[in-house]
């Protein structure tokens, strides 16, 4: 039976409903939408997935098409949810012009670079401008790192500096949100936690040229290297904090586009590396028992449909990133730790390294926060207690839970991810420890 039409006891049919409405949008297959939907929770489900526009398109043809008659949609909420389309599509139009003028600037330098993930996988979508992306993600040699500073100050851009140990520094434009430029594909630190303890990937082919949503033929990483990239990226914030139906979809959609061009054989080989093929096999089972999506996957290690149900009851509860689920939030925290104390290296010095870097950051990495550090380099101490008050009022009002930030304890949610976590061979310990 179709996961999304039975009525599951975990997993909410409005979440379900949703999905429907995405992917109908995403693939142009057209989905017999059974029921009574409840709108507020369809349009709070589609928020938390950065899917809005997509879930609106198709359920205005549904609506306007008379398939939504028993819904009762309040015109209230239906207006709401139309002003958020109207504007959600009209900026990602503009942002898409003034980033091509920002490519445009660095073509002119002769800058060799490469967009990533969002901007360059639009194309894999039936309405490709509805594939929103918030940011834009652009790949350079760290060679390039001073003058493309430079463009992007005389573009107007506010650039921030790279903090230490990241793998991107970050600018600001009004009009295009932020752009990250990457100087490595992933964080190691990060990167260590996930793969448990071996070092990150590095692409080895050419870049391509795709279409953009515009038409304008942009560079991206060669078709395995992409497949690859956005594959370990994904499993990277599974991993760390949650997956949802956005970038799920980009992984299924280009395995389907590109299945016959990607070398399957160089592709598992990097998976078995860091032994995530069991995972990727559930995402192929997401794509063929639940998406309808075929991946054109050339192996295969089998997947459990019961998991496939706990993997969307994750998607359900974490949204985008993990965003939607409050005890959920510092569980990339939580899982350093694990990492740390698994190969004993989480000693008294590590202990406190983490928490004066907790209690009194580099200036660097408060720029973002505190933009008056920028002009004011004097204010660094006022900054610092600025900090801390903001941390106590969060800590105060239930919005931080202090014993998973400082003392990086766990929860039911820690419990219950990290116990997928070990059904899908993503970690090595048996059962995760126990904690308030």
């Amino acid at each position: 039976m179709d996961v999304l039409e039975k009525n599951s006891q975990c997993l909410d049919t409005d979440f379900l409903l949703m999905t429907k409405l995405f992917l109908e949008t995403a693939t142009g297959k057209i989905k017999n939408i059974a029921g009574k939907g409840n709108l507020n929770k369809i349009e709070y489900y589609s928020k938390e997935h950065g899917v809005g526009p997509m879930v609106f398109a198709a359920m205005q043809k549904h609506y306007l098409d008379g398939a939504l008659l028993d819904w009762c949609i309040p015109k209230e909420l239906y207006n709401r949810m139309l002003k958020s389309f109207l504007a959600e599509s009209s900026y990602q139009i503009l942002r898409q012009y003034n980033i091509e003028n920002l490519l445009d600037a660095l073509e002119r330098e002769k800058i060799e670079y490469c967009v990533l993930k969002g901007e360059s996988l639009s194309h894999l979508y039936k309405e490709p401008v509805l594939r929103i992306s918030t940011d834009t993600d652009i790949f350079i040699e760290w060679k390039y790192r001073e003058r493309v500073t430079c463009v992007l100050k005389e573009e107007g851009y506010k650039v921030y500096p790279l903090i230490a140990n990241a793998h991107h520094f970050q600018a600001y434009h009004p009009a295009t949100g932020i752009v990250e430029i990457h100087i490595s594909l992933f964080s190691e630190a990060g990167w260590l936690v996930v793969s448990r303890g071996k070092e990150s990937w590095r692409r080895e082919e050419d870049y391509i040229f795709i279409p953009a949503s515009s038409g304008r033929m942009i560079p991206t990483l060669g078709i395995t290297d992409q497949f690859i990239y956005i594959t370990l990226h994904a499993i990277k914030h599974f991993v760390t904090r949650g997956l949802g139906l956005r970038q799920t979809m980009d992984v299924l959609l280009y395995a389907r586009h590109y299945s016959e061009k990607i070398n399957w054989d160089k592709f598992y080989d990097v998976l078995i590396r860091y032994n995530f093929q069991y995972f990727f096999s559930h995402l192929i089972g997401i794509g063929e028992r639940i998406f309808d999506i075929s991946c054109g996957d050339k192996r295969s290690f089998g997947y459990n449909p019961q998991l496939l149900e706990e993997i969307l009851l994750d998607m359900q509860l974490g949204g985008i990133f993990g965003k939607g689920e409050k005890n959920r939030a510092y569980y990339h925290l939580y899982l350093e730790k694990e990492m740390y104390e698994d190969s004993s290296n989480f000693k008294a010095v590590n202990k406190l390294d983490y928490y004066r870097k907790l209690l009194i950051p580099p200036r660097e990495n408060m720029l973002l926060r505190f933009p008056y550090l920028e002009t004011k380099p004097y204010l660094y101490l006022y900054a610092i207690l600025h900090r801390i008050v903001i941390q106590l009022k969060l800590i105060l009002t239930g919005r931080i839970n202090f014993n998973q930030l400082v003392f990086r304890k766990s929860n039911a949610v820690f419990l219950r991810r990290g116990e997928l976590l070990r059904k899908l061979k993503l970690t090595d310990r048996k059962v995760l420890e126990t904690g308030d």
